[in-house]
């Protein structure tokens, strides 16, 4: 299915649920079933409230839902690191987190998405949609344990109700992002599924210089596919461009994964504000992205 994340309208500005009835009204003019992931955002309300809307919203329209991140935080200004060796930062995390898997039995949303880490205490984002920016880096052993950890504390609370899964990271060693490269994913265990990028499949293949990172990062995640977060990107920087305005080979990743499991669901995450995009260029994008499913 093909799916659109609110992240398209940005972090702040507009409430959480207006995100979602402006995606709604565009899936209809595509004339294609309503799917919306819910991104990182300001909620602009209270929990009941927002899931009172939402539930609202999915009876009105029979909207499927997928959550990525959350937008239940502590503080405006806090960024989710399940790797963090300051214990309270990771704990932080974890409950943001929690309150997503909440979320997403109270909206009967089934997959919960995140980032899986960072090879740092504390991580920033100075401005919206640019890369974080690390405090220290810690051990990558450190890091890898912290975040497994965290990880099977969110197994066991989302139990058989919501599945997981982590995103691929784009490969910058430099700000210690984790889950990277195709070994990376050895550790994680085996209850939990991955959200793949295709424009970090992209940049990262770019930047490693290496012709076969596409193949061996499928391998390695060979059958746990259960989203897919598509964008574009020329390779220089992860641009999260719509489907076509740039290089990545969305067709042959597709192909990839399709050799150890069937289609994923497909969701487009996008920029409007940092590609001057309107919700016409969005709409023709659902279009597009359904024609590449379809041809595999």
């Amino acid at each position: 299915m093909i799916g659109v994340s609110t992240i398209f309208y940005g972090y702040a500005g507009e409430p959480i649920l207006t995100k979602i009835h402006k995606i709604v009204e565009i899936f209809e003019e595509a004339g294609s079933p309503p799917f919306v992931q819910i991104g990182a955002a300001e909620p602009k309300a209270e929990y009941k409230e927002v899931v009172r809307g939402a539930l609202n919203l999915k009876n009105s329209y029979r909207i499927k839902y997928s959550i990525h991140q959350s937008i239940w935080l502590p503080s405006r200004d806090f960024y989710i690191n399940l790797a963090s060796s300051i214990e309270e930062t990771r704990k932080n995390s974890v409950e943001a987190l929690k309150r997503s898997i909440d979320f997403a039995r109270d909206i009967g949303a089934k997959v919960l998405s995140f980032h899986a880490g960072y090879a740092t205490d504390v991580v920033t984002q100075e401005e919206e949609f640019s890369p974080v920016t690390p405090s220290d880096l810690i051990p990558l052993k450190i890091a890898y344990a912290n975040s497994l950890r965290s990880i099977e504390e969110l197994l066991d609370y989302a139990a058989k109700d919501v599945q997981l899964s982590i995103e691929n990271f784009n490969y910058r060693p430099e700000r210690g992002y984790l889950f990277a490269l195709p070994r990376d994913f050895a550790v994680l265990p085996k209850k939990i599924g991955v959200i793949l990028n295709s424009g970090h499949v992209y940049y990262c293949q770019t930047k490693l210089n290496d012709v076969n990172y596409q193949r061996k990062l499928i391998d390695n995640i060979a059958g746990r596919v259960f989203e897919m977060h598509v964008n574009d990107n020329d390779g220089s920087e992860d641009q999260h461009m719509l489907v076509g305005y740039g290089r990545v080979p969305l067709k042959s990743i597709l192909k990839d994964v399709l050799r150890y499991q069937k289609m994923p669901d497909l969701i487009i995450e996008s920029h409007k504000k940092r590609h001057s995009y309107s919700d016409e260029d969005l709409k023709n994008n659902i279009s597009t992205v359904a024609e590449l499913a379809n041809a595999k």
